[in-house]
């Protein structure tokens, strides 16, 4: 389900990707 959301709309899925992994590296530090 996920996948396709991915497949749907690769270059909105990178921004969220980078923002998620941006956001998850700030909780941790």
């Amino acid at each position: 389900m996920r996948l396709k959301n991915y497949a749907y709309r690769p270059e909105k899925s990178y921004l969220y990707w980078i923002k998620q992994y941006i956001l998850f590296h700030n909780k941790r530090h």
